[in-house]
């Protein structure tokens, strides 16, 4: 089983957007799943993005 996540950026339209990406068991297997969670440029994306990390490191 695989434990980790973190941040990525990704571009669409010249605009850029935060994800989060983690590991869920599924079917007894790890498998990398990223969420979207806002543009790069919101404080409230970024306040997500903490706070999803934070409560995935708690959780392993």
């Amino acid at each position: 089983m695989e434990i980790g996540c973190g941040a990525r950026i990704r571009d669409f339209d010249g605009r850029r957007y935060w994800y989060f990406w983690h590991y869920e068991v599924e079917g007894g297997r790890s498998r990398r799943r990223e969420d979207h969670i806002g543009r790069v440029d919101s404080g409230r994306a970024r306040e997500e993005l903490l706070r999803r990390i934070a409560a995935y490191h708690a959780r392993a």
